[in-house]
Formats: C-alpha cells, structure tokens, sequence
C-alpha cells in the first residue's frame, strides 16, 4: 500500500524513527483524517516549529516527500528545482542531479525501516540519460537489498513527463538505535 503525504513536512534522519512508527501504527496507510493528527505529533517528534525539521537545501530545492512505499520499500521525493542549481541556462548540474537521488534512496530506507540512525554511502554511480531540467522533478529510491551491515539501493530522477533522466545504484551501510 501506498502512503501519500501532504508535503507539509520535510522528513530527514532526524525525524525518521518516529514517523517510522507512525507509518507503522498508521498499518502503511495515510488516510486524510490521520494527516493532522501526523503533522501534530511530527512537531513534537522534532521539539522544533513546524517546518524546520530538515537541512536549510531542503528549502532550496522544494523537496517534499510524494509516497512511501512499505510493500516495495521505496520513497518518492518532489522537487522544484530553480535556476540556481543549473548550469547551460536551465540544466541541472550533475552533483544535484545526484544529490536527490541519494536523498530519494536514502528516505526508502530511513522512512521505511525502524530505529535507522544514519545511512553513510560507501559508493554511488549515476547515469545521465538525458537532461535534467530546471522545475519539476522526481526521484524515486528503492532498497533493493538490505544485509545485516550493508544495503544496496537503487534510484532514479524523472521529468514532469515521467521519463527518466538519470539512474543511480548505491552501496551504503547504516546505523541503527545507539550506533
């Protein structure tokens, strides 16, 4: 089952044991009517006003989380990228490019998975497929197997169109309750 957020709230590691918890005691599920009692208890979660439990880039680039995915153990991330991450008038450089892949990937674990403290990446390798435009995009992050110690993930960017512009594959390790 899909669970689709109101893009509200920005989620990062900090805030990701607790709403994985809420995912849980939500059965994978958001209806309308569980959204405000969410956003409530991820204020408290972040002892934080709403809307600043997550890194200042986040703002920069419009991030919002689309979907979270149990079942596939994969996160959908929206994105607005403007102008300033662009080179070649209206490009998306090629470090942002990959920079939100990796933040879509490491989201499917973090929001998919209880008590993930960290997700340090041992590598990662992108293809550019064609080019990433400034505006709306997404990127889509899938755990593709998850070991005792290391995870291999798997991620891509599509345009507002849904073709895919770049794919990513990761190796990382991650860290879980005291370390």
């Amino acid at each position: 089952m899909v669970s689709t957020l109101d893009g509200r709230h920005r989620i990062n590691s900090a805030t990701a044991t607790g709403f994985s918890t809420l995912l849980l005691r939500a059965n994978s599920g958001f209806i309308s009517s569980t959204l405000a009692v969410f956003n409530q208890e991820l204020d408290a979660m972040s002892n934080k006003p709403p809307g600043t439990d997550h890194p200042p880039i986040f703002d920069k680039m419009g991030i919002n989380v689309i979907n979270v995915d149990p079942e596939t153990q994969s996160c959908s991330l929206g994105f607005d990228v403007g102008l300033e991450f662009c080179h070649s008038v209206n490009v998306i450089q090629g470090g942002f490019v990959t920079a939100m892949i990796d933040a879509a990937m490491a989201h499917a674990l973090i929001l998919n998975n209880e008590n993930i403290t960290g997700m340090p990446s041992l590598e990662i390798k992108v293809s550019f497929l064609r080019a990433s435009l400034a505006g709306q995009v997404t990127a889509v992050g899938r755990i593709v197997r998850k070991g005792r110690n290391i995870l291999f993930l798997e991620g891509e960017l599509l345009d507002p169109s849904g073709r895919v512009t770049a794919t990513a594959t990761s190796t990382a390790t991650y860290t879980t309750g005291g370390g």
